[in-house]
């Protein structure tokens, strides 16, 4: 009896092993066929994106040629300058789909002696702790006001009347005028 089970278990096996074998082999091909397709959409982005970070070069160094004459700057219009221009690369990078969204840092453009003089107003009251921005509002931020008037703040603020923001070292604000 043991034999006409070992029998018929081999011959099911010798009949369904090659079916196996070949629905095997059909879809690790879909797989590597899928993955190749996807594969090669990814670059055709990443070269786009990257066709366009080459145009938008060209286009920088061309209008370099109208910037002032950075050794001519004094020291804080310099740092205006380079925080400008740092804010609009920073904001042009994170467009793209292949950055992460907490790439860069955003500097803020004003200058350290208005810091001061904001900084130097405190609050006597209990100060209530503020809530930590989170990713999305940053992004939100980055998204609705374009990189001029974007700034991180160096210092938390927790205000003193109703119209103020309470913020903490390192958010990201958008300034209206």
């Amino acid at each position: 009896m043991a034999m006409n089970v070992y029998e018929a278990l081999n011959q099911q096996l010798l009949d369904e092993l090659p079916i196996l074998c070949k629905l095997g082999a059909r879809l690790l091909q879909t797989c590597i066929s899928t993955f190749i397709t996807l594969q090669v959409k990814l670059q055709r982005k990443i070269l786009k994106e990257l066709h366009s970070v080459h145009y938008m070069l060209e286009n920088d160094c061309e209008t370099l040629e109208g910037k002032p004459d950075l050794a001519t700057l004094d020291s804080t219009s310099l740092m205006e300058e380079f925080n400008h221009d740092h804010n609009q690369v920073v904001f042009d990078v994170s467009r793209f789909l292949i950055v992460p969204g907490s790439f860069g840092a955003l500097i803020s453009t004003k200058s350290n002696e208005e810091h001061r003089r904001r900084s130097s107003v405190r609050s006597t009251t209990s100060i209530p702790s503020i809530p930590i921005q989170t990713q999305q509002q940053r992004d939100h931020v980055t998204t609705k006001h374009p990189p001029p008037s974007i700034h991180v703040c160096t210092s938390p603020h927790h205000p003193t009347q109703k119209v103020e923001l309470a913020v903490n070292t390192g958010d990201i604000v958008g300034v209206m005028k």
